[in-house]
């Protein structure tokens, strides 16, 4: 899609469990795609995603769902509603802001924001790495030898009467 030259309007949705939010989000972007795509469709492609998680890394910070942002794949650069998006005439609004420069552009991919990136995607890392480190420590460590059954009772014993096992009365 970056290599298009156009802008991507997308709807970030929970859909597994999609709320009236979501549902609502995702119809209001199909809506004016589909209603003002004569107008919009040189500059814009419309979408949704389910989950956040591309676009938390990102803008690198958390996105609520269900929201709008737009997109320039080209560059990796974004932009955000300054108000939360819940209706088709605020939608237009944000939309026309994008296209007539009214709303600053975000992120990128110059050095700064590679940096910012860069600096961004250790921290997330090392925070995974302590929270997967932090429930290692609550488990039982696996030390790989197996006490087989019989071992605990000891041969031809029943653990609880301390009895020989019948089977085992031959032996003797």
């Amino acid at each position: 899609m970056g290599d298009t030259g156009k802008l991507v309007v997308l709807a970030v949705l929970e859909e597994k469990n999609p709320t009236k939010d979501s549902i609502r989000c995702k119809t209001m972007v199909k809506r004016v795609a589909t209603e003002y795509k004569d107008f919009y469709s040189k500059e814009f492609h419309f979408g949704h995603m389910e989950g956040n998680e591309y676009i938390n890394g990102l803008i690198m910070e958390e996105v609520t769902m269900p929201s709008i942002i737009v997109l320039n794949m080209s560059n990796d650069g974004y932009f955000l509603p300054p108000n939360k998006v819940e209706t088709k005439d605020q939608l237009l609004k944000f939309i026309d802001g994008v296209l007539k420069g009214q709303i600053k552009s975000q992120g990128g991919n110059g050095f700064y924001q590679r940096f910012i990136r860069m600096a961004f995607n250790t921290k997330t890392t090392v925070t995974t790495c302590h929270i997967v480190r932090s429930r290692m420590k609550d488990e039982e460590p696996i030390t790989g030898e197996r006490e087989e059954p019989n071992q605990l009772k000891g041969p031809g014993r029943d653990k609880k009467t301390k009895k020989k096992n019948p089977a085992e009365k031959k032996a003797d």
